[in-house]
């Protein structure tokens, strides 16, 4: 401000007392002018991408394009892919001139992904990268080929929602060769698909259904006894309320759900009740809260010594609500008497 001032009782002195505001605003802009174009001067890496920059795309696929190359790139898919409208040395900055000198450098994602680049390599995929580890997923693996990438939202895309599954299980479907890093969870996939979401999303198209990544996290994805993860005990009630909304609220106030937030990893949190992979609805017979197998999904706690011991909690709750009108009523198959 006190800089405009300045320019301004300047030219006032120059030009004259009288001088029309337009014409102040007129100079005052070319001033600026000029004072941008000498800060912003290219440097010369700048200089030297955009003289890259030069090299359309037509000069590349002349012989890319030909499907006898080596590196053949399909030029029609690649117009199609969400990087179509972009040069191909903005990823491959290293080329100046066609033809160019091979081999090109790599090109990293996250020149342009930093964010997801960023997160990425914190999760177990990235860190077992860096470690060495060439199986483990990245970028193309998930995304697909970069030269056919397409849209999250092109039911065509890997990473559609409609196509997670099938992605994720391009590796975690094969058991054996998901035993070498000691994964929990057998045959992940095929348990998924029989469960309710998986059923939801196969059966009823239902796109709003718990996919992978809605439990486990994409580009930030860890095991489930890190802290960061959104299957970590404590913080897996948050995760099915993202879809459960009205049930988090109810569980978050429960006795349960209290214990949970002051840190007893006894509390029963989602998945100890109704299952991970393998969730069924509870109409289901052989859901673990079908009304018959309540009392037996709640014994899991109320019946164990340690826990009854430990919070000295009533040891006979299970046994005498079996032996109840309404336990006996269970037994035999009610589906409306009272089961807990």
């Amino acid at each position: 401000t006190e800089v405009m001032s300045l320019n301004r009782r300047l030219l006032v002195k120059i030009l004259g007392p009288k001088m029309r505001y337009q014409r102040y605003r007129i100079l005052v802009s070319f001033f600026f002018l000029v004072f941008c174009s000498y800060c912003f001067t290219p440097s010369p890496i700048f200089a030297q991408n955009m003289a890259s920059e030069i090299i359309d795309n037509e000069t590349c696929l002349a012989c890319h394009g030909d499907s006898s190359e080596k590196y053949f790139i399909d030029p029609v898919k690649f117009e199609h892919s969400i990087h179509g409208d972009h040069l191909c040395t903005s990823c491959h900055s290293d080329i100046t001139e066609a033809p160019h000198d091979t081999p090109l450098k790599p090109v990293s994602c996250a020149n342009c992904h930093t964010i997801e680049a960023e997160v990425y390599l914190s999760s177990d995929h990235g860190i077992s990268l860096k470690k060495g580890n060439t199986e483990a997923a990245t970028c193309r693996n998930c995304h697909g080929n970069a030269h056919a990438l397409l849209n999250s939202r092109d039911p065509n895309s890997p990473v559609y929602r409609m196509n997670i599954t099938e992605t994720c299980g391009q590796c975690h479907f094969d058991n054996k060769e998901m035993a070498k890093f000691k994964l929990h969870q057998e045959e992940p996939v095929v348990t998924y698909q029989n469960s309710v979401h998986g059923l939801a999303l196969k059966d009823k198209d239902a796109m709003l259904s718990a996919v992978c990544t809605d439990c486990h996290g994409s580009h930030n994805l860890h095991r489930s006894t890190n802290p960061e993860s959104k299957l970590y005990w404590q913080n897996i009630p948050v995760t099915c309320g993202k879809c459960h909304e009205n049930v988090d609220a109810i569980y978050s106030r429960s006795i349960h759900g209290q214990a949970v937030k002051m840190g007893k990893r006894d509390a029963p949190v989602c998945t100890d009740c109704h299952g991970e992979h393998t969730i069924e609805k509870i109409d289901k017979a052989t859901s673990k809260v079908f009304p018959s197998k309540i009392p037996e999904t709640c014994a899991q706690c109320h019946a164990s010594e340690r826990i009854i011991s430990k919070y000295n909690l009533p040891s006979y709750v299970v046994d005498t609500n079996m032996d109840s009108y309404h336990g006996l009523a269970v037994k035999i198959g009610s589906v409306v008497a009272a089961d807990r």
